[in-house]
């Protein structure tokens, strides 16, 4: 597995550097989170059986997951709003979807309890969510709305998605005494529900947006309390 995966990254960044000298704008951005950032994400997230087996649904999307990339490293070539660029999109938006129903299984076998594998859960729901955008921005052909629906895609698959992985990871090596009380689980429900608002914010209005902003900055600061200084 470990061999396949490397295999597969070295080859996924080989066609990112490719796509990035033929894709034009904040499209390049996007492909980095695209080719490198989601695969390595999932290869952290490997779910463990109890016979000690692996889970052959993990295998199935990490495996699958450089065959739907080209798809959608083609898609970006053609011009947002084209036939051809909205339905090579699909394939990549049906993978997104399937990543999210894996955060679903393991949100269902574990139980709400543990908030650092929630926000790491939500990270699949955000990867959801700009597959979702970005096809709908693929099939667009307005500049102004195709321009909002881009950004919110680079705001999950940035902001989203690295910060509820970073606080799922970071909550897993902080001690668990550090971990008790409600300030800790409202900072962590504030990264997980925050990214939501801010992507709220760059389609509907600035003032969602800036609301979520305020509430991300401040619970972010009082995460990096609890790791560093507490």
């Amino acid at each position: 597995m470990k061999t396949s995966f490397s295999r597969n990254l070295w080859i996924s960044t080989f066609l990112w550097i490719i796509c990035i000298l033929l894709v034009d704008g904040l499209e390049k951005i996007l492909l980095i989170s695209i080719f490198l950032f989601i695969p390595i994400l999932l290869s952290l997230i490997p779910t463990i059986k109890r016979d000690e087996r692996s889970s052959r649904y993990h295998a199935l999307l990490l495996n699958s997951h450089l065959y739907v990339t080209v798809t959608i490293g083609i898609t970006l070539l053609f011009s947002a709003g084209s036939i051809l660029s909205g339905i090579l999109s699909i394939p990549w938006a049906v993978y997104t979807l399937g990543l999210f129903v894996y955060g679903i299984r393991r949100f269902i076998e574990r139980g709400w309890y543990i908030i650092e594998e929630n926000a790491i859960d939500t990270s699949f729901l955000y990867i959801l969510l700009g597959g979702v955008s970005l096809s709908v921005y693929c099939f667009t052909s307005d500049k102004i709305i195709s321009h909002h629906l881009l950004m919110t895609t680079i705001h999950f698959y940035f902001t989203a998605v690295l910060s509820t992985l970073f606080v799922g990871l970071a909550g897993r090596a902080i001690p668990i005494d550090r971990k008790i009380g409600h300030s800790y689980r409202w900072t962590v429900r504030g990264i997980i529900i925050s990214p939501l608002i801010i992507g709220i914010g760059i389609l509907t209005d600035p003032w969602v947006q800036k609301a979520g902003l305020w509430i991300y900055t401040i619970c972010i600061i009082m995460y990096s309390y609890f790791v560093f200084y507490i």
